[in-house]
């Protein structure tokens, strides 16, 4: 299981050996906005706007990745991206 933080930076996303043994991961982080918003915009906040015209959301269906939530009454929660993004 790969595991990226939602505090990760396009840019870091797109660079990373780990995100490089998923190729349409690595280059749908490279393509996002330009090189400001890839240096400053996360995953996470891309994910958590659930904007349906953005790129990570639908990426996260069609990797069939899960998101990790976490609360403080009731800890890590992993849960399917198709289940949290419609």
């Amino acid at each position: 299981m790969e595991w990226i933080g939602a505090m990760t930076p396009h840019a870091v996303v797109a660079a990373s050996n780990l995100v490089q043994t998923l190729p349409a991961l690595a280059r749908l982080a490279s393509m996002i906005g330009d090189p400001a918003v890839r240096s400053r915009g996360t995953i996470g906040g891309s994910v958590a706007n659930n904007d349906p015209a953005a790129d990570y959301p639908a990426g996260v269906l069609g990797l069939g990745a899960s998101i990790v939530t976490s609360t403080r009454e009731i800890g890590p929660s992993r849960r399917p991206g198709r289940v949290l993004i419609r």
